[in-house]
């Protein structure tokens, strides 16, 4: 198709430079042939395109409608003749009418349209084919599913495995998370910097352990640190509102379900909460002063790990 070695780049959008526009039309028909569709209705698709690309693309689109029994019907203007030697029939309107519709070959040129007209006199008026009427009027009669055999429609809804789908969806996470490895770079110095500030705030030679009122420093130093947590998730909220409308569209089109894209999402991030909360836990336990039992240390860290994973499942499936 064309598109082979654009694996693993970015598309582009409004604010990204991505591919070429003739690359991104590619990729787009690409992901509707290997949707559920088994009809598509393509309009002006050679807009902005040259007459090799177009060559190209409707001939990827003929071999996958042959492949797949499908229908394409595809609107050029002004296609190369060898664009047009790529469809099996023809439609071609004037004045908002079929003036014609059948197979290439027998396309007539303008010379040979007289023994369309209804009166020499009167040129260009053409007279409604019998088999266009017959079309329509079997089009209007209801399809007696009695007919179909069982053995036509395919049980499963994803064309892959429900092992391959998870794969695919690991693989492509794991790709954007390492794109998006200046974000998590970037939270872990934040936190570290956070860490500093708090350590400052709660030094331990500077707090004393004798009254409650001496406990109420201590609640506000694990109250800090709860808070810190539970927003360096919230940078999972842009990122996810940034990925929906490719979830949207490639669930619809079933491509994979819901849980295919989320367990991945999940899974992933372990390793980044782990070493965010490890951050912080190792570096302030002691110096703000809390209790020198390592079993202490361990439960503070797992309760830090479980908020760290809410926050961010919150900030993340808020949006969808």
């Amino acid at each position: 198709f064309g598109i082979g070695n654009l694996r693993g780049y970015m598309l582009g959008d409004e604010m990204v430079r991505g591919v070429s526009g003739g690359q991104k039309k590619r990729v787009t028909t690409g992901e509707m042939l290997v949707g559920p569709a088994r009809a598509l209705f393509m309009d002006e698709i050679s807009t902005g395109l040259d007459s090799s690309t177009t060559f190209q693309i409707v001939n990827s689109i003929r071999k996958t409608i042959h492949i797949m029994n499908g229908t394409a019907v595809i609107s050029l203007l002004q296609p190369a003749p060898e664009t047009y030697d790529m469809f099996d029939d023809i439609i071609l309107i004037s004045d908002q009418q079929i003036v014609y519709q059948g197979p290439r070959e027998n396309v007539t040129s303008r010379k040979d349209q007289r023994k369309y007209w209804e009166r020499k006199d009167e040129p260009y008026y053409f007279i409604p084919f019998h088999v266009g009427r017959q079309i329509g009027d079997e089009l209007a009669t209801p399809f007696n599913k009695a007919k179909s055999h069982p053995a036509a429609l395919t049980p499963e809804i994803y064309g892959i495995s429900k092992k391959e789908l998870l794969k695919a969806c690991t693989a492509r996470e794991y790709l954007l998370m390492k794109r998006n490895s200046f974000v998590y770079i970037f939270n872990l110095f934040q936190l570290l910097i956070q860490a500093i500030i708090g350590m400052t705030l709660f030094f331990r030679t500077e707090l004393k352990k004798e009254t409650i009122n001496d406990g109420g420093v201590y609640l506000g130093a694990l109250f800090f640190a709860l808070t810190v947590i539970l927003f360096n998730g919230f940078s999972e909220l842009a990122m996810t509102v940034v990925k929906l409308p490719v979830f949207y569209k490639q669930r619809d089109l079933l491509f994979f379900p819901p849980w295919a894209y989320a367990i991945p999402t999940w899974i992933l991030k372990i390793p980044v909460t782990i070493a965010e909360v490890a951050l912080w836990v190792f570096v302030t336990y002691y110096v703000m002063g809390f209790d020198p039992n390592v079993e202490r240390l361990f439960r503070q860290f797992l309760l830090l790990l479980f908020l760290h994973q809410v926050a961010s499942g919150l900030f993340r499936y808020t949006e969808i």
